[in-house]
């Protein structure tokens, strides 16, 4: 196990050299997420404000793997109604400036969508359907990162957050346009 240990570490540090990079190069990016996603019939539809974390460990100067999730606002007519998305990413860095201060990527991962729902019974108005709803999800996209600082990031983040429903026979897929800025601690 420690050779294993050892061989990361120095996988690591010769894969930061090699790129130019120096060895305290922040690894670990964690931050606030805020977003809008959308929902319904259309692409880019009823969007509704989302609101999350993001955790991000870079792997080496251009891939990073990182984890989201995010709350989903009501939609107006039904209050009560809200969703958990929650999605893990590998992150490759597409272009990076030559200051290092500003890079385009590219994420690609699974994930989950969790809708809790109530509405009105279409014939019976006076009655209330209430259920959950739990989706595989498939998110892929790309954004841009500005680096003021070498130990905070702004990102913005645009993806398609297909999630698929399992009916009786088939699987339904549903995409939901996904916007999301972050402010990202480096450490």
């Amino acid at each position: 196990m420690r050779a294993i240990i050892a061989l990361t570490i120095f996988l690591a540090s010769t894969g930061c050299i090699l790129a130019g990079e120096p060895l305290d190069t922040p690894r670990i990016e964690m931050g606030p997420i805020i977003g809008s996603t959308a929902f319904g019939d259309k692409f880019a539809g009823d969007m509704r404000f989302s609101l999350g974390g993001r955790f991000t460990l870079n792997l080496n100067p251009r891939f990073a793997i990182e984890y989201q999730m995010a709350w989903i606002q009501s939609d107006t007519s039904y209050p009560t109604n809200s969703s958990t998305q929650g999605s893990g990413h590998l992150k490759y860095k597409v272009w990076r400036s030559n200051s290092r201060r500003f890079d385009i990527f590219a994420v690609v991962g699974p994930g989950f969508m969790h809708e809790e729902y109530q509405e009105f019974d279409q014939y019976v108005p006076s009655m209330q359907i209430k259920g959950e709803i739990g989706a595989v999800a498939f998110d892929y996209g790309g954004g841009v990162e500005v680096i003021p600082h070498r130990r905070f990031a702004v990102r913005l983040d645009i993806t398609d957050f297909s999630t698929g429903q399992k009916l009786v026979t088939q699987r339904l897929w549903n995409h939901h346009l996904d916007i999301k800025g972050a402010v990202m601690f480096r450490f």
